[in-house]
């Protein structure tokens, strides 16, 4: 867990980081006073293009995550 403050989101903001049951996909999770949203949901993958970037995607619902 991390932390950080928002203005916006009404004071102290936490992040977490949860690791699925096959231990495949990485859920990023952030809480605030009134609010908890899903961040990201990265693989856990150790492959990287070129670029830097990971080579898989996790397919998820747009409206679930952040813009």
């Amino acid at each position: 867990m991390s932390g950080g403050s928002s203005r916006l989101y009404g004071g102290p903001l936490a992040r977490y980081w949860i690791l699925s049951k096959n231990q495949k996909v990485q859920y990023a999770f952030f809480a605030g006073p009134r609010h908890v949203w899903i961040g990201s949901l990265q693989t856990t993958t150790t492959d990287l293009s070129t670029y830097g970037v990971r080579t898989l995607d996790v397919a998820a619902a747009d409206d679930l995550l952040l813009p």
